[in-house]
């Protein structure tokens, strides 16, 4: 009598069972993490750049602004620092686009970093997908960006 290797129908089934149960449980936790997970990389590259913006002004000892609009932001030196707007002959120093879903609570807020260290003292909400996590990034009028 010959022997038949492999699996049976039954022992495919609760194989396939088990896994199922697992997605089940795995699927709604990963789903919640994703948004956190975005809104978190949105705000530690928003904080290097503006921290990069303090240097480029500190080192250059020129005035460089950053824009915010809906859900990406500009930074670029600033050539005429009385008028604080973007104009088209200024240079951009970077340009990024937030994550999918995510957005900053108020588009069209300006701030600027100083060559002397100073800052336009601003708090800029950064809203996660669906409104939730939201984070707060603040600029003090002496340079110290916080997150909250």
């Amino acid at each position: 009598m010959p022997k038949n290797k492999g699996f049976t129908a039954i022992e495919l089934m609760v194989t396939i069972g088990i896994i199922a149960i697992l997605a089940a449980i795995g699927v709604p936790a990963y789903s919640k993490w994703i948004p956190k997970y975005k809104i978190g990389k949105d705000v530690t590259n928003l904080k290097a750049d503006l921290e990069m913006a303090k240097l480029t002004a500190k080192r250059e000892n020129i005035q460089v602004g950053v824009r915010f609009g809906n859900s990406e932001y500009t930074i670029f030196r600033d050539t005429k620092p009385q008028n604080l707007v973007f104009d088209t002959n200024e240079s951009v120093i970077e340009y990024q686009k937030l994550s999918p879903g995510n957005t900053f609570a108020s588009t069209g807020v300006l701030t600027w970093f100083r060559g002397n260290g100073e800052a336009g003292p601003v708090n800029i909400t950064l809203r996660g997908y669906g409104g939730t996590s939201d984070k707060v990034i603040g600029i003090q009028f002496l340079g110290r960006i916080t997150i909250n």
